[in-house]
């Protein structure tokens, strides 16, 4: 749970509707991803390497699927 003063959240609405994207939205994708960053770079970078892997994982598996099929 998170209270923001109600400038803050003012502001952060505005940056969220100029994305299209609601509040909450834009507090998990940007604000907080870009918070963990600054706090703790190097827990950060190892997370975006195991997302990385999964990713590429996927991709190779529905390539390997669509040559098989």
């Amino acid at each position: 749970m998170q209270t923001l003063d109600n400038r803050l959240y003012l502001e952060l609405e505005k940056i969220a509707r100029q994305r299209g994207i609601t509040v909450q939205q834009l507090l998990r994708a940007v604000v907080v991803p870009e918070w963990f960053q600054k706090e703790n770079p190097e827990r950060s970078r190892e997370i975006h390497r195991s997302v990385g892997r999964v990713l590429r994982r996927r991709r190779t598996t529905r390539l390997v699927s669509k040559l098989v099929a």
